[in-house]
């Protein structure tokens, strides 16, 4: 799995985006496959679930390492053994994830005090909550196409030093990202409660979420400035930047403000931190 990410990375980076989606579809494809193989053909229950999973993420890397090897034939060159031991390149490699590892660390702090603080406030909420941040993830992936373009196409202007194809790559991301992010919010808007009654059919489960749903339909329009940003910053390897911005949005608004408005408004107070702390987070 670790080697998948490497390679999908590395792929996005050298803008050869249908090599990604041919490693995430074999292995899901292969995984899927064998669940079905494995648990009704042969009877393996959960062991079988873990060995297709194990079988998909296998099948995914020996795919990707084909490709990495017909993309690396246009690229003609020798490896060397001294570069591997170049330690001022490692430190420079460290330093960026290492930044990148605390902003995603700060987003799961936030995401795991939402669900804490949902559950103090009963089973149902703790429920309607989970049902709508699935609407969220949805989103996340319309977006997250647009995050990984903007990391290959904007990091590579940047990197050349040509700021004007920077910044036609950011406006260009940014204009389509705020289209499929209206689109989101109109579809929100117009069939939410249908989506969540197809994800639910419990009627206490089904009317706290029609409750919350308003704060759903404004989330794209809010996240979809982290998405893009997200993946410029990335792109631009200004991770400590993004860095810091993650750690104001999460201890400095997130946490403080979620645990005071929790008392005063209850579960719309949760959401409506959420929503402010994104804000700030840009």
């Amino acid at each position: 799995m670790l080697a998948n990410y490497a390679l999908i990375g590395w792929f996005l980076g050298m803008q050869t985006a249908k090599a990604p989606l041919a490693v995430m579809l074999t292995i899901n494809l292969v995984n899927t496959g064998l669940d079905v193989a494995f648990v009704y053909g042969l009877g393996m229950r959960v062991e079988g679930i873990a060995l297709a999973s194990a079988c998909g993420e296998t099948a995914g890397l020996i795919a990707g390492s084909w490709l990495a090897y017909r993309v690396l034939r246009a690229y003609p060159a020798a490896w060397k053994a001294r570069q591997l031991r170049d330690l001022r390149s490692w430190l420079e490699l460290i330093a960026v994830n290492g930044n990148i590892l605390i902003r995603t660390l700060c987003l799961m702090v936030s995401f795991a005090l939402f669900t804490v603080l949902g559950a103090r406030l009963g089973a149902v909420v703790l429920a309607a909550n989970a049902l709508l941040l699935n609407l969220q993830s949805i989103l996340s992936y319309g977006l997250d196409g647009f995050a990984h373009a903007a990391e290959a196409i904007a990091g590579r202007a940047w990197g050349q030093r040509a700021l004007a194809d920077f910044r036609a790559a950011v406006n260009t991301v940014l204009i389509w990202s705020l289209g499929i992010a209206g689109g989101f919010t109109l579809l929100y808007w117009l069939a939410g409660r249908g989506l969540i009654n197809l994800l639910t059919d419990l009627p206490d489960v089904r009317a706290a979420a029609y409750a919350f749903l308003p704060w759903m339909v404004l989330s794209p329009l809010v996240s979809v400035w982290s998405f893009v940003y997200d993946g410029v910053f990335i792109g631009a390897t200004w991770a400590r930047e993004m860095r810091n911005a993650m750690l104001i949005a999460t201890f400095g608004v997130f946490v403080p403000l979620s645990i005071w408005l929790i008392n005063l408004w209850g579960n719309h107070g949760l959401w409506r931190v959420k929503l402010i702390s994104g804000v700030w987070g840009k």
